[in-house]
C-alpha cells in the first residue's frame, strides 16, 4: 500500500492517472506500471494492472464518500 500512496502522491501523477497532461497513457497502463514497482519491491503477494486499478478505484470511492460525509453533501456512508 505504501508504494501505491507514494506514487499516487508524487508529483503530477494522480492528475495523469486521472487522464491529465499524460500523453495518451490509459490507466491500465499506470497500473501496470504501479504493480511492477511493488513487485520489484519484493512484497509477500505479486500483484497485477487489474489489481491495482481496483484498489486505486476503492480509495477513490472512499475518498470520495468520507468528502461527502464530511462535508454533508450526500445522503451518508454505507
Amino acid at each position: 500500500m505504501r508504494i501505491l500512496i507514494e506514487w499516487l502522491t508524487t508529483g503530477s501523477n494522480w492528475l495523469k492517472y486521472k487522464g491529465k497532461n499524460n500523453n495518451g497513457k490509459s490507466k491500465m497502463q499506470y497500473a501496470k506500471e504501479i504493480a511492477s514497482l511493488i513487485n520489484k519491491a519484493k512484497v509477500k503477494e505479486f500483484r497485477t494492472g487489474d489489481q491495482v486499478r481496483v484498489k486505486i478505484d476503492a480509495i477513490e470511492k472512499a475518498y470520495k464518500d468520507a468528502d461527502k460525509w464530511v462535508n454533508n453533501t450526500g445522503a451518508g456512508v454505507k
